[in-house]
């Protein structure tokens, strides 16, 4: 059961290491970002894929137990990107910036506008300049 505990510290650890590069990424790194915020939920999902199904079909309470631990303790980690506001001022200054908007695939522009979404406007983080 140990091992939940590990895997959900080292998808925290490793998707912070991937917010702390996003932080140091401009507008013009747009892709990179873009692709960065994938890799997040990649490794994030994974983790919590496994433990989800362990919680569903493992026969020993104790694996179900710290499989549950991990699931939550990811979800709640998931919660904190989604208003972060590191995430979602680097999204900002790309948006702000039409020369990345514009060198982005009309896919990566989706995947922005949705990320938007996602980490911050319907939080209310943008109306943090208002204040």
């Amino acid at each position: 059961p140990l091992h939940w505990q590990t895997l959900a510290v080292d998808a925290i650890a490793r998707s912070d290491e991937i917010v702390a590069e996003i932080q140091t990424l401009g507008p013009n790194d747009a892709s990179r970002i873009l692709a960065l915020l994938d890799s997040i939920s990649d490794v994030l999902c994974l983790a919590m894929d496994n433990a989800e199904f362990c919680r569903q079909v493992h026969p020993r309470p104790e694996y179900e137990q710290a499989a549950t631990n991990c699931f939550f303790q990811l979800a709640h980690y998931m919660e904190t990107l989604n208003a972060s506001t590191v995430l979602y001022d680097a999204l900002s200054r790309i948006r702000a910036e039409p020369s990345a908007v514009a060198a982005l695939s009309a896919d990566e522009r989706y995947v922005l506008q949705q990320h938007l979404g996602e980490f911050g406007d319907p939080l209310g983080i943008s109306f943090r300049e208002r204040r």
